[in-house]
């Protein structure tokens, strides 16, 4: 049996190779993973199930599968149930443990690594059934003979399957048994192979949740974490995690670290002797024959062959939908279904695939109460292949009629939250959804939560809309998509979107709108770090594009304040604060600074973004820029975990305060569960997800060297994983200063596990792409090289070279001082072997210095012209200049009594450069003292920054000054 395996992983493995040189399709990678997958299902159920080839077992104990991992969390919550339904009080009958999850999630493994952990409560020895095999069911009665011949060998047992469950149940009354069902189909089947003794126990897996119908709590068996995935890839595939984590973490991603498809991947590297992943990667090349296996199809297919014809069409049609998610009525349109019983249809639809395991629940909808769905990566690949045979022009209405049913919803949401909107579509145009339906009213003003969760179909919208000449609508959905971003979202398809949208609002000729869409641009470009046009990359939108579209914003904002003050609005007009416009402007900026880790700069905007925000009386606004402070400063304030629970922005700061907390105070464990609940509820934004991730690694490395735990040698590894999943991260959204961030994470995590060789590889590539970032983000003394140094520094002093690394790691040191991350400093300095001085509560200095004078050489007479010269010194800045590197100056020099050329001077600030000098020409008209003023003023709001007085002798008998 074996060895025909074998002969069969070799053949799938051979073809995979052979794909990858001809360069076919999409699915197929998928698909033949699968196929492989499902072969080697056969070695791990053999493996598995290696019980007693009767399917039965009676005082012994099963044994552990080699490469099992991870699972405590599943483990300990059946732990815990077996323990409360083991209390007198809820003993009625054998207790029972149901897990149900989705084909390959590994249930039959958990199972018999729950029996294994459990097998000393159960003196009497164990049962095991398969009722499952092949598509098929197992008669009970043949599964009762069995168990009957196990516990009475030799007994005459009876023929009917009734006295058989009668006599199987007068054996157990007293037994302390522990019985595992496998593969169970429906609670009927279940229900005659139950054992009578109250001390017995009975564990159950299936596919679907038979939890009601057994009167018990069904355990939920999902894919497993990064990192147990991680540790199961390399334990069946018999490697060692040698600069390969990265392209591991991608291919567990694509496999939706499904365990049976990492088993499959596993032994394929093994049989074919390709002993790296990166040569298991081939096996990713798609397939365009789709070919399948009877393995595949018992998988797969076995549920798939289930479903009506309505119920395929359905299960085909959803994975044209983009987002990650969707709630049922998505289906309505796709399926051409417009009346509300067939709508309601449609919910009982999308509930039996998810009740067959072909969709995952995805959680219940924030705001409309409807539970979410969503596809397993290959279950997805294997409904695009379903639908391979189908109309491409069918697909493309049914698309069409998609787009139309979300205007519909839309325009109802906006028409019932939005004061001032005007509705887009004509009343004979609203057909999918009926005037007193109660969706609009629960989707309250297109929520943040609820735009991430449909982030690509409102992307759809936008570009529906503007092709229908809904302009307002337009920018209206669009000005809500720069918050977030999804994983692998194509930048310069959003891009494309919001430059619609900017058309739009300006076709719609209403400036605020155009200041929303700015917002969003700015908001989202900010997120991403770009590379230079000189670069060898095609260049990107990042960082100076995201200031500039901020920046715009906040000078159309002021504009707007000035009208606003000159004119009083309209009776019944929409409100709007120019102040918190422009106030969310500078609390964006600041977002992106500490990102960066540019806490001084952040500081500057924030202390502004809440100056403005209290000027505009948004008092939400300045709680929200209050707990942005907390990683910058250590925060008095309370910090109530419940004050968040409706408001997502709060809630994510809120997190980061917590965690900033609790790290500060050495309380790890704290820190890190904070930051994981915060992902949670942020996992649907890329971005966020990616930096609080980073934010977790940071943590515990900080934790690895203030306090060695009890097993450095697991939490080492588990950060190192952790690490490479952040660089995997920030790669698949393309933020390209975010990589270099996290490859210095990652550098830092293999130092500290030993494996100084692949830091070293780490580090190179981590420079490399910091100099091909835009100037903005990696000049000499930014966040960014602070990193690189410091993770050079510490692989220096590990490899022996300890005077080299420790003048790297005071270099970073003093350039994290600079920008004001006072832990970046004090771990730096310890990591040198240096004392960290205590925490300093500053927000400025030492900064930019004040302007600098050039006088002539010469004497200063009336009449005659002189050029006087002034800049503004470098490193950093005061508390009155602004960050460096995207905030224009107007620099003016005023005198009463002389004539000044020009009246004033635009100059952008370059990133902890000095200014250029700016010259003026000045042409006294009069002997005397010559008063003279030099005005800094900000040049989107005009506020005065800098102020230097002076006088000037003019006297013909004068010498030079």
């Amino acid at each position: 049996m074996r060895g025909r395996i074998a002969v069969v992983i070799a053949l799938v493995a051979a073809a995979g190779l052979t794909l990858a040189r001809a360069g076919a399709g999409t699915f197929g990678a998928v698909l033949l993973l699968t196929v492989a997958a499902a072969v080697a299902g056969v070695i791990l159920a053999e493996r598995a199930l290696h019980w007693q080839p009767g399917h039965g077992l009676i005082g012994a104990e099963p044994m552990r599968l080699p490469t099992f991992r991870g699972r405590t969390d599943d483990l300990e919550d059946l732990r815990a149930q077996l323990r409360a339904l083991s209390q007198p009080e809820a003993s009625n009958g054998a207790i029972i443990l149901a897990i149900h999850g989705m084909p390959g999630v590994g249930k039959s493994v958990l199972a018999q690594e729950l029996a294994r952990s459990i097998a000393d409560d159960f003196p009497d020895g164990q049962l095991y059934a398969n009722l499952g095999k092949a598509g098929s069911i197992r008669a009970e009665s043949d599964v009762l003979l069995r168990f009957l011949t196990v516990l009475r060998p030799g007994e005459r047992l009876p023929r009917a399957t009734v006295e058989r469950s009668a006599r199987f149940r007068s054996l157990t009354s007293s037994a302390r048994i522990l019985v595992i069902l496998d593969a169970a189909r429906d609670h009927d089947q279940v229900s005659r192979l139950l054992p009578s003794g109250a001390k017995c126990a009975v564990i159950v897996t299936s596919r679907r949740d038979l939890g009601p119908a057994l009167g018990v709590r069904s355990h939920h068996l999902g894919p497993l974490s990064t990192v147990d995935a991680l540790e199961m890839l390399y334990a069946v595939s018999d490697e060692q995690p040698s600069n390969t984590q990265e392209l591991a973490v991608d291919i567990v991603d694509r496999l939706g670290r499904l365990p049976l498809a990492i088993e499959a991947l596993g032994n394929v590297i093994v049989e074919t002797k390709a002993r790296s992943p990166q040569r298991a990667a081939q096996l990713r090349v798609p397939d365009p024959e789709g070919r399948e296996s009877a393995i595949v199809r018992e998988r797969i297919e076995s549920e798939y062959a289930r479903l009506t014809s309505v119920e395929r069409l359905s299960f085909q049609l959803l994975s044209l939908i983009e987002a990650d998610s969707f709630v049922p009525w998505a289906l309505a349109p796709l399926l051409d279904l417009r009346a509300d019983d067939e709508q309601i249809e449609t919910e009982k639809i999308v509930s039996r695939l998810a009740e067959r395991q072909l969709l995952e629940p995805a959680g219940s909808d924030q705001l409309t109460g409807l539970d979410r769905y969503r596809f397993h990566p290959l279950f997805r690949a294997f409904s695009v292949h379903a639908r391979q045979g189908r109309d491409r022009e069918a697909d493309a209405a049914a698309m069409d009629r998609f787009d139309e049913a979300y205007l519909e919803i839309i325009d109802l949401v906006l028409v019932e939250h939005e004061p001032g909107y005007r509705s887009g579509f004509r009343t004979g145009d609203r057909s999918w959804f009926p005037r007193d339906s109660s969706l609009p009213k629960l989707i309250a003003n297109l929520s943040d939560r609820w735009v991430r969760a449909e982030y690509r179909n409102l992307l759809r919208c936008v570009q529906a809309a503007h092709r229908r000449g809904h302009y307002e609508m337009c920018w209206r959905i669009a000005a809500r998509l720069g918050d977030c971003m999804p994983d692998g979202v194509d930048r310069r398809q959003v891009l494309g979107v919001l430059d619609l949208a900017l058309a739009s609002a300006r076709e719609h000729r209403d400036e605020r709108a155009v200041v929303a869409v700015q917002l969003a641009r700015g908001g989202f470009l900010t997120r991403l770090g770009g590379y230079r046009p000189d670069a060898a990359q095609s260049p990107l939108p990042g960082w100076a594009e995201g200031f500039a579209a901020l920046r715009e914003a906040a000078v159309t904002a002021n504009g707007l304040r000035l009208w606003r003050a000159r004119r009083r609005p309209p009776e019944g007009a929409e409100v709007f604060s120019p102040q918190s416009a422009e106030a969310e402007v500078r609390r964006r900026r600041g977002e992106a600074y500490l990102r960066l880790g540019a806490y001084r700069s952040a500081a500057w905007e924030l202390d502004r973004a809440g100056l403005l925000a209290a000027d505009g009386a948004d008092r939400r606004l300045q709680r929200v820029v209050a707990l942005m402070r907390a990683p910058i400063l250590p925060t008095e304030e309370n910090l109530d975990p419940g004050e968040a629970d409706e408001d997502n922005e709060l809630a994510y700061w809120l997190g980061l305060a917590l965690a900033d907390r609790a790290r500060r105070e050495g309380r790890w464990k704290a820190a890190v569960d904070h930051l994981w609940s915060t992902r949670r509820r942020f996992a649907d934004d890329a971005s966020r997800s990616a930096w609080l991730l980073r934010r977790v690694v940071e943590t515990r490395l900080e934790q690895l060297t203030a306090e060695p735990p009890r097993d450095p040698g697991g939490l080492s590894r588990w950060v190192m994983f952790r690490a490479a999943e952040t660089v995997h991260r920030y790669q698949s959204m393309h933020d390209y200063a975010g990589v270099a961030l996290a490859r210095c994470l990652f550098t830092r995590a293999l130092t500290v596990d030993g494996r100084t060789d692949e830091a070293r590889a780490q580090i190179d590539q981590a420079e490399a792409q910091c100099d091909s970032l835009e100037q903005l983000l990696a000049h000499d003394l930014s966040p960014v090289r602070a990193s690189l140094w410091r993770a050079r520094g510490e692989l220096e002093v590990a490899c022996g070279q300890v005077g080299a690394g420790r003048g790297r790691l005071l270099a970073a040191a003093q350039v994290y001082r600079v920008h004001g991350d006072d832990q970046g400093e004090q771990g730096t300095l310890r990591s040198a072997g240096l004392s960290p001085e205590p925490a300093l509560a500053r927000t400025t200095g030492p900064g930019r210095r004040p302007l600098t004078r050039n006088f002539p050489a010469g004497g200063l007479h009336p009449g005659a012209p002189f050029e006087f010269a002034c800049g503004i010194g470098s490193p950093s800045l005061s508390v009155d200049l602004p960050p460096p590197g995207e905030e224009y100056l107007d620099i003016k020099l005023v005198s009463v009594g002389a004539e000044v050329t020009p009246a004033v001077c635009t100059v952008r600030l370059d990133p902890w450069a000095p200014l250029a000098p700016q010259v003026f020409t000045v042409v006294p008209r009069q002997a005397g003292p010559l008063p003279m003023k030099v005005l800094v003023f900000a040049s989107d709001t005009g506020r005065l920054l800098q102020q230097s007085d002076l006088e000037l002798p003019i006297d013909p008998d004068s010498a030079a000054v």
